[in-house]
Parts: C-alpha cells; sequence; structure tokens
C-alpha cells in the first residue's frame, strides 16, 4: 500500500487556527486574573477616563452639566442623571431647575416634580406637582418652599 500525502494547506491552516485559540486563552487567562486579584491590584480605585471606551459603550455624557450651589452642598445633572457633591443619586428624564437647602433638607426643583434628599444625599421623595405650569426656579420665602 501507499501511503498517502496528506496536503499541506491544512497542517498551516491547523497551525493558525491553534495560534489564534492560543492567543485567545492567553487573554481571557490574564483578564481572568486580573479581574480575581482586583484589590490585590488595586484596579478598584482606578477610573477609566478615556473618551474612546465611554463612548464604545455608550456612557460618555452629552452636553454640558447644570450645577446648582444649596449651602455649600453642589446639585448637579449631566445627561439625566442628578448628583449631590459629585455622587450620583438620582436618574430622571426632567432636567433640573434650581435647589434650596431647608431645614437640613435639600429641595431640587425639576420641571413638574420636586425632589427632597436629606443632608447626605439620601433619596427622601420624589414628589409630583400636579400645577397647571412647568417649574421654572425654586426659592424659599417665609421659611417655606416656593415654586416659580
Amino acid at each position: 500500500m501507499s501511503r498517502r500525502k496528506k496536503p499541506f494547506a491544512f497542517f498551516l491552516w491547523h497551525r493558525r487556527l491553534g495560534l489564534v485559540a492560543l492567543a485567545l486563552v492567553f487573554i481571557l487567562s490574564i483578564t481572568g486574573i486580573m479581574l480575581n486579584h482586583t484589590e490585590d491590584f488595586k484596579l478598584d480605585k482606578i477610573a477609566i477616563e478615556s473618551d474612546f471606551i465611554f463612548n464604545w459603550y455608550g456612557i460618555n455624557p452629552q452636553g454640558s452639566p447644570i450645577a446648582y450651589n444649596a449651602n455649600n452642598i453642589i446639585i448637579s445633572q449631566w445627561n439625566h442623571q442628578l448628583f449631590f457633591n459629585g455622587n450620583p443619586v438620582y436618574s430622571h428624564k426632567e432636567t433640573i431647575q434650581g435647589a434650596i437647602m431647608i431645614d437640613e433638607i435639600i429641595a431640587i426643583a425639576l420641571h413638574s416634580f420636586v425632589l427632597l434628599l436629606d443632608n447626605t444625599g439620601e433619596v427622601i421623595e420624589l414628589i409630583p406637582t400636579e400645577i397647571p405650569f412647568s417649574i421654572s426656579n425654586i426659592a424659599i420665602y417665609n421659611n417655606k418652599i416656593a415654586l416659580l
């Protein structure tokens, strides 16, 4: 019996696919080790600041932030996310119209809602105003909240 020759192209493709599989297994093992040892490598303390990565995942906010100062507490909104001194506290589709602090409670005016927070940033209540006009500002009048 004669010995059959195996095609050379098969071995070439087999080698290439093996190298690609080796690269994928190597990448998965390295990233897996990094994820399992996040605290050891202090990866949980690193903030990602790459616009390319934010745009790739669709989490880069558009537009510019809106901010108000309520007794040295900064209330801001960027892309429907409300922030309390830089920490996210609430997400709402309406834009912020103003913020005041009265009796250790922060009142944030939205177009048709008033959001109440305590002085640590915890949400107390979201109150619908049910008034026939849209809120354009918030103020304190005779130690009470006034919606304008």
